[in-house]
């Protein structure tokens, strides 16, 4: 039951993939949460590295929550921006989290990708994400995509440095313009 939900997501990416990981167009400034109506973004997990998640290492920063995979053909032309971002804005206080779809028994080969891709920030596989203090009527932990009804990816997501969501559609264009508002234009 656990990862019914895991395996239904990559399933329809993997089946409709036109659909379930085509880029969804520049979202539109009504994207981004007005300040006082920020959630914070509840998330716990393990990294690939085995170290865990402490909000504490991000607080103060900037975070990109990504939600991709390797297969996916719309998160790896993405990655050409996050990367942009990542070098232009990491030394401002700009992070970013990944979260992968992609299987933990290739954890060979997904190594391999982020060192030829040369992508240094923290992954973790999405069955690791969890929602801390949240549970299902059975009493196991909810993940992170099953909260956030995270149902097709790339699926960025931008908190600021509360670890509040800015915007669940964090991509391209709306990236770098979130980006320049908090930190300026570079």
């Amino acid at each position: 039951m656990k990862s019914r939900h895991l395996w239904l997501l990559c399933l329809l990416c993997l089946l409709f993939p036109v659909v379930s990981c085509m880029p969804s167009g520049k979202p539109s400034d009504s994207s981004e949460i007005p300040p006082e109506n920020r959630p914070v973004f509840k998330f716990s997990g393990t990294f690939i590295d085995g170290s865990e998640y402490r909000a504490e290492d991000y607080a103060g920063k900037v975070v990109l929550i990504d939600f991709w995979a390797t297969w996916c053909g719309p998160c790896r032309a993405e990655l050409i921006n996050v990367k942009r971002m990542y070098a232009k804005y990491h030394d401002k206080g700009f992070e970013i989290i990944g979260v992968t779809c992609d299987k933990p028994y290739k954890l060979g080969e997904f190594k391999e990708f982020l060192t030829y891709n040369d992508i240094s920030w923290k992954q973790m596989f999405i069955d690791e994400a969890m929602v801390p203090g949240e549970t299902t009527e059975d009493g196991d932990p909810i993940r992170v995509f099953e909260y956030y009804n995270i149902t097709s990816i790339p699926y960025p997501i931008l908190l600021d440095a509360d670890g509040k969501v800015i915007t669940f559609s964090a991509r391209g264009k709306e990236l770098e313009r979130q980006l320049i508002k908090i930190f300026g234009k570079n």
